[in-house]
């Protein structure tokens, strides 16, 4: 590009210096002619002629300056020359500024094709005059890879529902289907044995809607379709309330619940939401806990924030796998195949929950004690965290329970 705009403008170059060495040249051959009627026109223009009478009494023409003209004449000469000048001086700074911008043009487009098409830094590849640019361009870089990693994590994610989704809707739709069938075809089963199979595919047919609603739940919750109406919540109230619900389900299998809350804690959040994320996490503790044991529910305010927490007696959860527990479709060994094992979503909302109220979730397991710990603010609109981000300060890692 730069080799044919210098061809191009060393070709109109010699143009112009031969039509000015020809016009040189024809002025030249006629400088007679052209002598005389530049006189002729000077004198007729910018010279006045006034006859007067000499001492000898003869008439004589007398040529004088026509002044007015005369000063005209210089002012526009004047004002053409410096015309002329700066029409010079714009045309030679716009060719300059429009090689300068090609030239940085250029530049910039060599560094940034192979910026991009490399793993090396910005600053290795930028020259110091385009540190800003190239900070920019870094800056647009990263943000593009990570928009790619989460399309791609959010591909993952699909192909995972759709493959949890078939794995646990197959168990007890087959069942259903199974006993529907039975029922159907053997229709002299004793009235006793047919409210039996049909009490169990009503069972199960229950287990897949609810498994069904939680997958629905889950895909909301990633797709960011689900809106917070926050007010102020009294969690003593609450978590109050949701031990008493959980009584009956708990005396199945001698379990109690212990409270160790103020008499009112205020916090700014969704009140339905909020009941989700503790329901989930007494559920998760009622199906891990041993029998006759404990669960303890405590909240108090530390840092500005409220700490909720609920500790479990139970099997220890695998330093390893704490985080896991929170990740969707994960459940304990102990809960596989039982039938109250749910589609391991229940953290994962609760995570999401928490997380879109500003809130950050933990879980601590130690001694067969396993503490599950929410932060959530007071009051205000925090910004959202991470789902899964930050660490309770009222969590003992040592003892798995609220200190």
């Amino acid at each position: 590009m730069k080799n044919r705009d210098k061809s191009r403008y060393r070709r109109v170059a010699l143009v112009l210096a031969g039509l000015l060495i020809l016009a040189l040249l024809v002025a030249w051959r006629n400088r007679n002619a052209l002598d005389a009627a530049f006189r002729d026109w000077f004198y007729g223009t910018f010279m006045t002629i006034k006859e007067y009478v000499g001492p000898d009494g003869e008439n004589y023409n007398l040529l004088r300056p026509d002044w007015p003209r005369m000063v005209a004449l210089m002012v526009g000469g004047l004002i053409a020359v410096c015309a002329s000048w700066v029409l010079i001086g714009y045309c030679a700074a716009r060719n300059a500024w429009r090689r300068q911008t090609r030239e940085i043009t250029g530049d910039l487009a060599e560094m940034l094709q192979e910026y991009l098409n490399s793993d090396r830094d910005a600053s290795d590849l930028f020259r110091e005059e385009y540190g800003a640019i190239g900070a920019q361009i870094a800056e647009l870089k990263a943000k593009t890879v990570l928009q790619e990693q989460k399309l791609r994590e959010e591909e993952r994610d699909k192909s995972d529902l759709i493959t949890y989704l078939a794995h646990d809707l197959k168990t007890p739709l087959t069942s259903v289907i199974g006993y529907l069938s039975l029922l159907d075809e053997a229709r002299d089963l004793p009235e006793a044995q047919r409210e039996k199979y049909t009490a169990i595919a009503l069972g199960k047919a229950e287990r897949l809607e609810g498994l069904v609603n939680e997958f629905f739940e889950i895909t909301r919750y990633n797709l960011r379709r689900i809106t917070l109406h926050r007010e102020r919540v009294d969690l003593s109230l609450l978590l109050t309330q949701l031990a008493e619900e959980f009584y009956p389900m708990l005396a199945q299998r001698g379990n109690t619940v212990r409270l160790d809350l103020p008499g009112e804690l205020t916090v700014w959040a969704d009140p339905d939401k909020l009941a989700r994320v503790f329901n989930n996490l007494l559920k998760n503790a009622a199906s891990y806990s041993d029998p006759d044991t404990e669960i303890v529910i405590s909240a108090e305010v530390q840092g500005g924030q409220a700490v909720a927490a609920i500790r479990n007696q139970g099997p220890t959860i695998p330093r390893e796998k704490l985080d896991a527990v929170f990740e969707k479709f994960y459940r304990g060994d102990e809960a596989r195949g039982t039938g109250s094992a749910g589609a391991g979503l229940g953290l994962a909302i609760a995570r999401e929950i928490v997380s879109l109220h500003g809130g950050a979730i933990q879980a601590m397991s130690a001694n067969r004690v396993t503490t599950f710990a929410v932060t959530l603010p007071l009051e205000g609109e925090p910004a959202p965290q991470e789902a899964g981000s930050g660490a309770p300060p009222a969590l003992s890692e040592e003892a798995g329970q609220t200190v």
